[in-house]
């Protein structure tokens, strides 16, 4: 297949290019999951309804640290505005069964949007 690509040499095939992605999107989600288990994102304060101030001062430090991200904030905003409705995480990790299965949920629901907002769904891709 890679010898009908249009670029030879070291260009990577679409194929290549999209399996990186995913990776980036699952390598991200369960770095999230992986820095809530650890303390250093507080999930469940994030997500509480009264957290507004909590989530200030988490976008704060997020741009502070990537200034480059500013003028973007709003977009940041409203993608986590969208997704923190579907955090179950109502506590610190204390590693229940519970928790670890709420976690393993949020991190299937994440990457399945992310996939396929996308607009690449497996088996209908073409390549010429």
């Amino acid at each position: 297949m890679r010898d009908r690509q249009p670029f030879r040499g070291f260009t990577k095939s679409l194929e290549a290019e999209l399996m990186d992605w995913a990776d980036d999107i699952t390598f991200a989600i369960h770095d999230l999951v992986d820095f809530f288990c650890a303390g250093q994102i507080p999930l469940e304060r994030l997500g509480d309804a009264g957290g507004a101030a909590e989530r200030e001062a988490f976008f704060s430090e997020v741009f502070s640290r990537n200034p480059e991200l500013r003028d973007r904030r709003s977009s940041f905003e409203d993608a986590f505005g969208a997704i923190v409705e579907l955090f179950v995480v109502d506590r610190r990790y204390a590693g229940t069964a519970q928790q670890r299965r709420h976690l393993w949920q949020l991190s299937t629901v994440l990457i399945s949007r992310f996939v396929d907002a996308s607009g690449c769904i497996p088996g209908k891709i073409t390549v010429p």
